[in-house]
């Protein structure tokens, strides 16, 4: 059964979600506030093109929205998709602040619809093959996230594959201002450097703690963290306590073009490292690299590449799945507000005069 959905959002992610659902399911309308993007839009005949997202709501066929506008309008947007009964992609982070984030996972509960926040590494088989390893009980003894990238321009820039778009200026800045006023009221702290560090956490580093917390759950709190870098290109870490083990995190952008992101889970016989490359190229496998003891004393190393299927594929995979036969998302608001919990934490524990 084929789902009828809508893509809100054209400008910096939305045109690849839409080149995918044009793909993978019937992609019905096209929508953004900006009334240049209807050029994008003409090159999908089977959708229709709106600059009203209440317009496309308004469409009884339309079965789901796919939300990939700016993360200040998130929690709009949603509220208004679930009270018009559909279901209900949305990019991450769900949203910015935690009233609102709280809002959504109280909506998300009423209604029959899904709610699937945009957590693709989360349904990548690397990760579900890790944590079915996990389940043989050996203790864990240190994680290690670590994510260091090189600048999207120096990747994109040599890729012909990615749709690009920027916001007009006048919704960037409008964007820029709700932005301020939401992370403000979450921290209790409207300095510029805290400003940076949690949108630096939420929107780049939620997919390493989505990771992590779906693996292990949240930290039992935070032992450290440190800043370093400037404003615009924080360089941030952190030690997580769980208890038994700790998890050190650490990340920041650099100029080589390349992604360095893997998590590494250390036993006292074998280490576990999921490797992710970069989403904005379809079909980079992930992997998992297995280091471990062999019976006779020696060391066995192997990687594993599960699968050529792009994680964004499984992610829709799941989503139609639960809006067609009623299985749960991996990725619940519920579940993406503990990100939003992490980060607010992790800043809080950064130094005085790093925030």
């Amino acid at each position: 059964m084929s789902i009828r959905v809508g893509v809100a959002g054209l400008g910096h992610w939305g045109p690849n979600l839409a080149r995918n659902f044009a793909e993978l399911a019937e992609l019905t309308w096209l929508c953004d506030s900006d009334q240049g993007k209807g050029e994008f839009a003409s090159r999908y005949a089977q959708a229709r093109w709106t600059a009203s997202f209440d317009e496309m709501l308004a469409d009884p066929e339309l079965d789901a929205v796919v939300i990939a506008t700016p993360v200040p309008t998130h929690f709009d947007l949603a509220r208004r998709a679930l009270t018009a009964g559909k279901h209900v992609l949305v990019e991450k982070p769900l949203c910015l602040g935690l009233a609102e984030a709280r809002a959504v996972v109280a909506a998300a509960g009423t209604g029959g619809v899904v709610v699937q926040v945009g957590y693709m590494r989360r349904y990548a088989q690397t990760f579900t093959e890790a944590r079915r390893l996990l389940e043989d009980g050996r203790p864990v003894r240190l994680v290690r996230v670590h994510a260091v990238l090189g600048r999207n321009r120096l990747i994109l820039d040599q890729t012909h594959h990615v749709e690009r778009g920027e916001l007009p200026r006048a919704l960037a800045d409008e964007a820029r201002a709700r932005e301020r006023a939401l992370v403000s009221d979450t921290l209790g702290d409207d300095s510029p450097a805290a400003l940076a560090a949690y949108l630096y956490l939420v929107t780049l580093n939620s997919h390493d703690f989505c990771v992590l917390r779906g693996l292990f759950g949240l930290p039992h709190g935070i032992l450290y963290a440190a800043r370093r870098g400037t404003d615009e290109s924080p360089w941030l870490s952190a030690a997580l306590d769980y208890g038994s083990f700790v998890c050190h995190f650490e990340t920041g952008f650099d100029e080589i073009p390349r992604v360095d992101t893997h998590l590494e889970i250390h036993a006292d016989d074998r280490v576990l490292r999921l490797e992710y490359d970069s989403p904005f190229v379809r079909n980079l496998p992930t992997r998992l690299r297995t280091t471990q003891r062999t019976a006779g004393g020696g060391v066995t190393e192997a990687s594993a590449q599960l699968s050529w299927e792009d994680p964004f594929t499984s992610e829709w995979i799941a989503f139609h799945d639960a809006v067609t036969a009623g299985s749960a998302p991996r990725t619940t608001p519920a579940d993406a507000l503990e990100d939003l919990l992490l980060a607010r934490d992790l800043v809080a524990a950064l130094p005085a005069g790093e925030t």
